[in-house]
């Protein structure tokens, strides 16, 4: 809202745009999204965070106790119905990733705590895989990275669809059990990380 807000907004969507068309115009660049992407959205946040000096907070457990009621059931659906929409479209439209999925997804949550935004995250995470594995079976088209070489690799028929969708729930249900299992040993360890020597190490590295 306001002019100077959308003419900011403007001027930085050219400017993506600009920057897009400079990239791929370069001679002999054959992989140049890795140095652009690690550029925009890599390195800005480690430098923020190493500056700004933040630390991993005290994480608390709930004793692996979990309660669930009506409301909490009735939310989760909804969370759930929201993610399985908003995927489905990142399915159709290439450019839409699961951030932008996201922020859609919220629109349609009128009040949103950031424990649901993270199940609303995961679960559009989870479910646009088994929608890209729909589309590249149905239309062979590749709408990620791990899609594109899975179709290079294999001709997917009824068989691999079949199969590709029995590891996905199992990996589904498998990531679930370890995660119970090592969250409690995990969150007494990672407020100990000095954070700011992970955001050095990372930053080298890249």
């Amino acid at each position: 809202k306001g002019t100077a807000k959308r003419i900011k907004s403007s001027l930085i969507f050219l400017l993506s745009g600009l920057l897009g068309l400079a990239v791929f115009k370069i001679n002999n660049f054959s992989q140049p999204l890795l140095p652009m992407l690690s550029g925009l959205f890599g390195l800005p946040v480690l430098l923020h965070s190493f500056s700004a000096n933040q630390q991993v907070p005290e994480q608390m457990s709930n004793n692996g106790t979990v309660l669930i009621d009506s409301k909490l059931i009735s939310t989760a659906a909804k969370l759930l119905a929201t993610a399985l929409f908003s995927s489905s479209l990142m399915g159709i439209f290439p450019a839409l990733g699961p951030a932008q999925a996201a922020i859609l997804g919220r629109s349609f949550c009128r009040r949103i705590s950031a424990r649901q935004y993270l199940f609303l995250l995961g679960a559009i995470s989870s479910s646009s895989m088994l929608f890209a594995i729909i589309t590249l079976f149905t239309i062979h088209k590749a709408r990620n990275g791990s899609i594109a070489v899975l179709g290079e690799l294999v001709d997917v028929g009824i068989q691999e669809f079949a199969l590709l969708f029995a590891a996905a729930f199992f990996a589904s249900a498998a990531s679930l059990i370890t995660t119970l299992l090592l969250a409690k040993a995990i969150l007494k360890a990672i407020a100990r990380i000095n954070y700011r020597v992970v955001c050095v190490v990372v930053a080298a590295i890249i």
